[in-house]
């Protein structure tokens, strides 16, 4: 299903413009919005869906989809974001639908953690995949998604057929569980009225970790390319397949629980535990003491180990410790249309920001308050269901909590050792322009022999002067004078532009007038 969800992700549209703005974020929102709507359509849809409609809702879901493709892929561009909107519009529901083949089962989170891990790595995996076809195979932008969702339509109308073949749940998975029925209005909100204050706490958690995880994933290119990986598609599959054995490895733990009411206690401590390490990395990232590449790597791994246990487990353990009827899907799609209604939310606010953003910047600050919000409301919700249950009984997060740890203090020697290399190690850099001019000049020696490696460099220096310029930091002119003669000598007409810019604002008596006729043009 991803490969008619994430392929529109993975080009920049740069230059692209609709309603006076730029376009990715305009589709980003429409696409979120389309998929949101799915969810909250999928409330009553998914919890009412009976066995027999799955697998023609599936393949009517998916050729409904790539219809809209073909759409987004010749249509005027002022209609792009409606075509988009469309091609989401039933993806929303496709999770619930297959993830009701494995409710209700003595072993459905080890079927589900497989479920789960496919979707992290293949977000990736699609990614890299997405931005190779545009890259090396030179399809246009607007082509990318329509041609990745052809290739991969008979592989997924394969797997609905695989899933049909599954048969119902067995009668010792009914005693061990509970009985999993459609749910009509009634029930549903009898349902919800009885664990209301839990279960909206549960809500909330799920909100924050979907709105930290959907801006990391739709700006994943663009956090990439200010951190110097720009031209190196197989990044975004490199970091997403460590994530997914990192999960794995830390939910495993959830399928040995034998008891449902610990096995639930176990997924709300791997949230907390994950929210506070996506405070930490951002702490330690703000400190130099990890890389980027490794801070997106222990972001996902924060952010997963919370979402991942969340979407298989959660639900599925409570309904099944207090032996309620009903199905995960009403549950998961009421979480998962605020979640993304969350999102659609902040894609908006960045979409009518008047400034430049600093995607960065702004993941830092989003991570730092999501991160110890998220970490509150997961204490609050252990706390209301200790109270439920009558019992005194803890389970300490220390298994993941310690496994974090380890990760970040292994990381660090690990990168450090990798030598200059700008697709792995962060160039560390003091607060002094010396150290930026430094930089510089280093990253435009190496161009004659190696200009892609020589233009990352550059970047990542340039991104660091950013943040140091936003901060209010002064620079002397000699210094806007050599890295514009360096950022032209390295053909980065963008930066030069930029260079200019800020000299003539820092130093508008000596205004630097270009002669090069290129940087007042878009690259």
């Amino acid at each position: 299903m991803y490969a008619f969800r994430k392929p529109f992700n993975a080009v920049t549209y740069e230059g692209f413009e609709v309603f006076g703005s730029a376009l990715k974020p305009i589709l980003i929102v429409s696409q979120i919005i389309g998929y949101m709507a799915s969810k909250f359509i999928g409330v009553k849809v998914i919890s009412e869906l009976k066995n027999n409609q799955r697998s023609r809702f599936m393949i009517g879901f998916i050729m409904f989809s790539l219809t809209m493709l073909v759409g987004f892929a010749f249509a005027p561009i002022y209609l792009k974001p409606l075509f988009i909107f469309g091609s989401a519009l039933p993806l929303g529901m496709f999770w619930g639908i297959v993830f009701s083949y494995f409710e209700g089962r003595r072993f459905t989170e080890f079927f589900a953690i497989g479920l789960s891990i496919s979707a992290i790595v293949s977000s990736g995996v699609l990614k890299s995949f997405s931005r190779g076809l545009f890259e090396y195979w030179g399809f246009s932008d607007f082509m990318v998604p329509l041609i990745a969702g052809i290739l991969f339509l008979p592989i997924i109308i394969f797997f609905i057929w695989m899933l049909a073949q599954i048969p119902a749940p067995q009668k010792l998975d009914l005693a061990d569980r509970s009985i999993r029925t459609p749910l009509n209005a009634k029930a549903r909100l009898a349902l919800f009225k009885k664990y209301a204050l839990g279960l909206s706490l549960l809500i909330a958690i799920y909100v924050v970790l979907t709105v930290i995880r959907d801006f990391r994933d739709n700006y994943a290119v663009e956090l990439m390319h200010e951190n110097g990986f720009a031209g190196n598609p197989e990044v975004f599959a490199q970091s997403e397949i460590i994530i997914g054995i990192l999960v794995l490895l830390s939910i495993a733990m959830i399928v040995k629980i034998k008891s449902h009411i610990k096995g639930l206690k176990m997924v709300l401590l791997l949230c907390g535990s994950g929210l506070l390490l996506v405070a930490v990395s951002t702490f330690l990232l703000e400190q130099k003491l990890i890389s980027p590449f490794v801070w997106m790597v222990a972001q996902g791994f924060g952010i997963y180990a919370g979402y991942v246990p969340f979407q298989i487990a959660l639900f599925e353990r409570f309904l099944a410790a207090f032996k309620e009827p009903g199905n995960v899907g009403f549950l998961m799609y009421i979480s998962d249309s605020s979640g993304y209604l969350g999102s659609v939310i902040l894609s908006l606010l960045i979409q009518s920001s008047t400034i430049k953003i600093n995607w960065t910047d702004s993941f830092v600050h989003l991570s730092y308050l999501g991160g110890l919000m998220g970490l509150i409301m997961v204490i609050l919700a252990f706390n209301y269901f200790q109270q439920k249950w009558k019992s005194n009984s803890l389970i300490l997060a220390k298994p993941l909590l310690t496994l974090s740890l380890l990760f970040l203090a292994f990381s660090y020697p690990v990168y450090s050792n990798a030598g200059n290399d700008p697709q792995i190690l962060w160039h560390s850099s003091s607060n002094s322009e010396d150290e930026l001019i430094k930089s510089f000049r280093h990253a435009a020696a190496q161009f004659p022999e190696n200009p892609e490696e020589a233009k990352q460099s550059f970047v990542i220096a340039f991104n660091q002067y950013e943040r140091l310029n936003k901060k209010g930091q002064k620079f002397s002119e000699q210094f806007y004078q050599e890295a514009l003669v360096l950022s032209r000598k390295m053909r980065l007409i963008s930066i030069s532009r930029r260079f200019i810019d800020d000299m003539n604002i820092a130093y508008p008596s000596k205004k630097e007038h270009c002669d090069c006729g290129k940087c007042h043009k878009e690259p």
